[in-house]
């Protein structure tokens, strides 16, 4: 058999396999021209887009979709939709929508988009997004009149109607018209006499519809009327002036935070209190920020000479000292009542502050100095003992904060309303209460809420950062991170005489060599951010089996929350807190930020 042959047969074969591959039998045929297809949905059409004034609602409608069940609509305020906000959802099963609820009174825009759905065994199918459309309801209007050179002038303001989306393009046509009588009248047009009273009606058209109507009276004062109020001003300035006389002593008025109006309003002020009560005998006290006031009188006339300025208005001037914020923190403390709330958080074993265990004192410092007795070093850990009380640690750290973050008496008094607050939600619970870790998490949010987030979203620090380093104080700080250069100006210097750095003692601030300080714990607040991941509670728990292995000592708080009584197989110590549970680190941590968080929101 040849070559030739045997190719012929074998193409025989291979095309009698393929077909018989591709032939499909008749009732395979029929049932699948009976199995539905599924199909792709239209577009919505034909959309209408119109301001329903009667029920004070934008309402769309379209065209229904062959197939559709439903209609995903998309739609967002054009404020949002500017600031790229993602846009709200709403189902319908009709092809129409209404919106009757506003985010703004001045600007009712809104932007929507619609689809078609269609539900399926395995899931939906929608159809594209149609096209944006824009609706607006203007539905008020402010008018205000003016006569000048004996003419009547008037300017008016409508709810925004202007297109987003076409510039230069309006949504709705608006008008607002003035009448007096049946006669349209027009800016400037108007003639009024001295003394005249005019009643004009003016009125807001959309569209061609009238949609709301105003009702004013305008009254020209006459030349008499003027010379009458310039008399009484001066029987009142002759009155203040004999008032003056018959008093021994100067008469004193204290106009305090005017820096903090606007500043038009701030600048005329000082002109009235100039031409009008320059009187003798008349002494005013003016309590202001000057940089603030420098500020609104560049802004207003451009001049860059304040001080001669000033001086027209202003006799003397007086720099207050800078406010001891030590002396008000106390005295915050004092008028909060927070003592009494202190009192029943130790009263219940609560309370969660970290010494130096006493009666190791000389231990750990001959271990620290070689065997070496040094006797200034014990006196520096039972100075720093004498601090570690729950009220000390809020008045220190409170005030160290406050200069730290440059906060305004003002501010201390809202952040310290906040910790009294937090301090009582605690009070109320079994959570123990760290003076330590409120004062420092609540003053931080009211300082950069950026920072605060950052040092909430770390889950610990590094061997070489502890808290307050970590803020600020270096180019690897999260606020050198955060504003560059700027990070510097925002922190003034942190009062170490206040709130002194923990001894330096091994296994209670001594992470692992101390020949290294960046492996220092500074402050007991780090305590609750530097983890050891074998044992997370190391730098938190005191000793609860060998205390001569332990220097830190909080009362067995920790201890007595992880470990049940069996577990520690104490003999005489009797559990304050929740004995069967886990003390878990991350959860308090939480705990805490979710209810500063809360608190915070209350202004």
């Amino acid at each position: 058999m040849n070559i030739r042959y045997i190719k012929h047969i074998a193409i025989y074969i291979l095309s009698v396999f393929l077909l018989s591959s591709c032939y499909i039998s008749p009732e395979i045929e029929e049932k699948i021209e009976l199995e539905p297809q599924p199909k792709y949905l239209g577009c919505p059409e034909d959309f209408k887009v119109y301001s329903d004034y009667e029920n004070h609602e934008i309402a769309l409608s379209w065209s229904g979709v062959e197939g559709a069940t439903h209609y995903e609509v998309e739609y967002e305020s054009a404020v949002d939709y500017l600031s790229g906000k993602e846009m709200k959802k709403y189902i319908t099963l009709t092809p129409s929508f209404s919106l009757s609820s506003f985010s703004s009174s001045s600007d009712k825009r809104y932007i929507f988009r619609v689809r078609a759905g269609k539900n399926r065994e395995e899931g939906i199918l929608f159809s594209q997004y149609t096209d944006l459309l824009e609706g607006a309801m203007v539905d008020d209007y402010s008018i205000s009149y003016v006569i000048r050179d004996g003419s009547l002038y008037f300017y008016s303001s409508s709810t925004k109607a202007s297109s987003i989306l076409h510039e230069g393009e309006e949504i709705v046509e608006r008008e607002i018209v003035v009448y007096e009588g049946e006669k349209q009248l027009e800016s400037g047009k108007r003639k009024v006499e001295p003394g005249e009273t005019i009643t004009l009606v003016s009125k807001l058209m959309v569209d061609g519809r009238e949609i709301k109507e105003k009702e004013n009276t305008i009254e020209n004062e006459s030349q008499e009327a003027v010379s009458r109020f310039e008399e009484e001003l001066n029987n009142l300035k002759t009155f203040l002036k004999n008032w003056a006389k018959e008093v021994d002593k100067p008469i004193v008025i204290i106009i305090d935070e005017l820096d903090r109006c606007r500043p038009d309003y701030a600048v005329k002020t000082l002109e009235i209190l100039k031409h009008f009560f320059d009187i003798s005998g008349f002494v005013f006290v003016l309590s202001i920020d000057e940089e603030q006031l420098k500020s609104s009188v560049e802004t207003l006339f451009g001049t860059k000479n304040f001080d001669g300025y000033k001086r027209k208005f202003i006799n003397n001037s007086f720099i207050l000292p800078n406010p001891d914020k030590e002396k008000f923190t106390n005295f915050l403390y004092e008028k909060s009542g927070l003592a009494n709330v202190i009192k029943h958080i130790e009263d219940s074993n609560k309370d969660l502050v970290f010494k130096v265990r006493r009666d190791n004192y000389k231990d750990f410092i001959n271990r620290s100095f070689f065997g070496e007795d040094n006797a200034k070093e014990i006196e520096k850990c039972v100075n720093f003992n004498k601090l570690q009380t729950t009220e000390s640690v809020i008045k220190r750290y409170f005030t160290a904060y406050s200069i730290w973050f440059k906060f305004t008496l003002r501010q201390m008094e809202q952040v310290f309303d906040r910790l009294v607050l937090f301090t009582k939600t605690i009070a109320d619970t079994d959570m123990l209460f760290s003076p330590d870790l409120a004062v420092y998490c609540i003053c931080l949010h009211e300082f950069d809420l950026k920072i605060y987030t950052r040092i909430k979203n770390k889950n610990s620090l590094n061997h070489n950062e502890y808290s307050l380093s970590l803020i600020a104080g270096n180019a690897s700080s999260i606020s050198y991170e955060l504003y560059k250069g700027e990070s510097f100006e925002k922190f003034a210097k942190l009062n170490r005489t206040l709130i002194p750095k923990c001894p330096e003692i091994p296994d209670f601030s001594i992470i692992d060599n101390p020949n290294h300080p960046e492996n220092f714990i500074y402050d007991n607040v780090d305590r609750f951010f530097v983890i050891d991941r074998e044992n997370p509670l190391k730098w938190l728990r005191d000793a609860v089996v060998d205390h001569q292995k332990n220097p830190i000592d909080n009362k067995c708080r920790i201890g007595i929350v992880a470990h049940s009584k069996a577990e520690a197989k104490w003999v005489n110590i009797e559990p304050d807190i929740d004995t069967e549970s886990k003390f878990n680190l991350e959860q308090f941590k939480q705990t805490y930020f979710d209810k500063i968080e809360f608190i915070s929101n209350f202004k």
